[in-house]
């Protein structure tokens, strides 16, 4: 299962890299799938460290998704922060994506997908807990999670891939500042 959960992370990872590349003519798009491909980077090189936590591996996760969240919420903001620290081709980049910001019904998609997420994980988390403190044995969560959290996954890329898709097309029409 860990394999398959390090195999499927790695893959996802080069979905949104190609979705960043789609999204490059668009700074909004690009600043929202590079971040979103940071954190995804974060969440690979961690994987095995938080695999060994026990129930705090449902806490690590949700932690990690509740970033993201925030970041997409804040990604003006964030943007903006980094476009003052002049930090080079980053700060250019950070502007640009702060001056044509619009949040799109993707970002909504994928922060409902990253709630739902983070809800899984907490009831997973309550669910284990229940198995080593008392004698009663649910299974519910624990025989479904790595279905739920790949269905969970899949949908986030499908998400990521049409806003790509979207900004390819200027349907956000925030490309007039490259050319």
């Amino acid at each position: 299962m860990e394999q398959f959960q390090f195999s499927f992370n790695v893959i996802s990872w080069a979905i949104m890299l190609v979705a960043f590349g789609i999204s490059a003519r668009s700074p909004n798009i690009r600043w929202l799938i590079g971040t979103l491909t940071l954190v995804k980077t974060l969440d690979i090189v961690i994987l095995d460290v938080i695999l060994t936590w026990g129930a705090f591996y449902y806490v690590a996760i949700s932690l990690l998704d509740l970033t993201v969240i925030l970041l997409v919420i804040y990604r003006q903001a964030t943007a903006n922060w980094v476009a003052a620290r002049e930090w080079g081709i980053l700060s250019k980049i950070a502007h640009y994506s702060s001056k044509y910001y619009q949040f799109t019904s993707n970002e909504m998609s994928i922060i409902g997908i990253l709630c739902l997420s983070i809800i899984i994980n907490l009831f997973s988390a309550i669910e284990q807990g229940i198995r080593h403190y008392t004698d009663f044995n649910p299974m519910f969560i624990y025989d479904t999670f790595p279905y739920l959290k790949f269905a969970l996954s899949g949908l986030l890329l499908m998400a990521l891939i049409s806003v790509a898709i979207d900004a390819a097309k200027n349907y956000y029409q925030d490309r007039q500042s490259f050319r």
